[in-house]
């Protein structure tokens, strides 16, 4: 078994892959694991690989490492030592509150478990962050709105879980109870940062808001925030959700997928960038296919990408069901600042 702890651009799982060995590489980068992924999958014959991420529970870590305070994991471990009959998960560890003032917090291996007002405290101190790095002024007293800027108001997601429609449905509603009340509400305009986002914000939400005469926009909060030095250099740039359109022809068992268009906003890419861009498809480095959708994780089922000797990608990808009836399809596409975008389908066959 091959361990590269410091993938690069993919050499030495690679040269593993081709040499019949096993291997697992990883890297903190970002574009260090796409390039890997382009460049495993050129390989002739290559079998079957994972890419995967920690996602919510390395954010989970970071937080309770930056900012001090509950530990739900510790809540976990007494649970099923004091053989509670149903234990908690860690989520639910999570948003667990003492019964009453007087209840005790567990300790465990040394590790104080707050109460509620601390863990409320170090969410409070968590969002102030995102909003100081997002060069906002934090706004206290409000369940769905965290800070303001040039007028616009701020919604910060949470570390473990997506930015959800009611999530924004909610910051919305809450907005217009504020209008003339907070000076920050200069503008019809609410910035929502989030770390993910549901499939259907870009549309659904994007739609309730503007019914709402609300401006609304989607931010990402790019993984470089758990870096220590990225904060202290300020090279923190929060990429608005990027717009994907897709068509969809069934037939007989079959099915086609064909991408239309793929907005970038213009004010995330430098001008030199912009400058070379003549069509919407060069903003896509890399697109992916899963047929067939669970909900949990995605299946890799057909792909195109650019490489140096192919530099043109196919925009139209092709799939026969063995049998018919009602699936989800999920469209991942990577573009050329290494954002994923994705787009969940619903289709008969």
């Amino acid at each position: 078994l091959i361990l590269d702890c410091f993938c690069g651009s993919g050499t030495t799982a690679a040269v593993a892959e081709k040499l019949n060995r096993r291997w697992i590489t990883c890297d903190l980068g970002r574009f260090a694991i796409h390039t890997a992924r382009k460049r495993f999958l050129g390989i002739e014959n290559v079998k079957p690989f994972v890419v995967q991420n920690l996602g919510k529970y390395e954010r989970q870590q970071w937080m309770n490492a930056e900012f001090e305070g509950w530990n739900a994991d510790a809540i976990v471990r007494n649970e099923r030592r004091l053989g509670t009959n149903n234990p908690l998960s860690f989520d639910q560890a999570r948003n667990r509150a003492p019964a009453s003032p007087e209840e005790p917090a567990i300790a465990d291996e040394g590790v104080r478990v707050p109460a509620v007002e601390t863990r409320l405290e170090q969410e409070r101190t968590y969002k102030h962050f995102i909003i100081d790095l997002y060069h906002a002024r934090p706004l206290d007293g409000y369940t769905w709105l965290h800070g303001a800027k040039a007028g616009r108001m701020i919604h910060v997601g949470s570390v473990d879980a997506p930015v959800t429609v009611e999530d924004i449905k909610a910051a919305i509603k809450e907005f217009w109870k504020l209008v003339g009340k907070e000076e920050a509400a200069q503008v019809n305009g609410i910035d929502f940062l989030g770390w993910d986002f549901a499939f259907d914000v870009n549309e659904t939400a994007a739609h309730f808001a503007a019914a709402n005469k609300v401006n609304a926009s989607f931010k990402k909060i790019p993984r470089e925030v758990l870096e220590k030095k990225a904060v202290e250099q300020g090279d923190i740039k929060f990429y608005e959700l990027a717009s994907l359109d897709v068509e969809t022809t069934t037939g007989k068992s079959e099915i086609s997928v064909t991408l239309k268009n793929f907005i970038i906003p213009p004010q995330d890419v430098p001008d030199e960038v912009q400058g070379k861009i003549t069509h919407w498809s060069q903003w896509i480095d890399y697109w992916a296919v899963d047929w067939n959708f669970k909900g949990d994780t995605f299946h890799n089922q057909w792909q195109s990408y650019r490489t140096k000797k192919e530099p043109k990608i196919d925009m139209t990808a092709r799939h026969s069901y063995d049998n018919g009836g009602r699936f989800t399809i999920l469209v991942k596409v990577i573009d050329i600042l290494g954002n994923d975008t994705t787009k969940a389908l619903e289709v008969d066959v």
